[in-house]
């Protein structure tokens, strides 16, 4: 059963799970794309937006992606900047229309999901943003800053 979900054009984003441990916090997700005549179509990359990330970490002084502790499948690649946590899908990888994910960050500074905000998928050649609530990490929201 999903946590949270949210749909877009013909893209479904569930969030399945949250966990804690330690110091670190995961978000579990599941991409489906089903889309009349491009239903083959894969994900090229998701972009999750991090809202007011500039308010809780110094651009200036932060690699920004040592926030993420681990990620799942390892065969994609990542990059976070003050935009957004970007996800890249490898071409291997798009076997089908449902992909499962995880992401794991640091939880002094990570935490919970935001109230409003926007995630952006890319799909072959078409860019499409979305704006969801109560899905995505609140990269605010970590222990260090409550």
């Amino acid at each position: 059963v999903a946590v949270g979900d949210i749909s877009c054009g013909s893209i479904t984003l569930n969030l399945l799970a949250t966990t804690s441990k330690s110091n670190e916090i995961c978000y579990k997700y599941s991409l489906y794309t089903a889309s009349g005549d491009d239903c083959n179509a894969m994900m090229d990359y998701v972009t999750f937006g991090t809202g007011n990330i500039d308010q809780c970490v110094d651009s200036l002084s932060s690699n920004l992606d040592d926030l993420i502790t681990h990620y799942a499948p390892k065969s994609y690649n990542y990059h976070m900047d003050l935009n957004g946590f970007t996800l890249q899908i490898h071409q291997s990888d798009k076997v089908g229309k449902y992909l499962i994910f995880g992401l794991c960050f640091d939880a002094n500074i990570v935490g919970g999901t935001q109230q409003n905000g926007k995630i952006e998928f890319k799909q072959d050649n078409e860019i499409l943003t979305c704006h969801y609530q109560d899905i995505i990490p609140n990269f605010c929201g970590g222990t260090g800053y409550k």
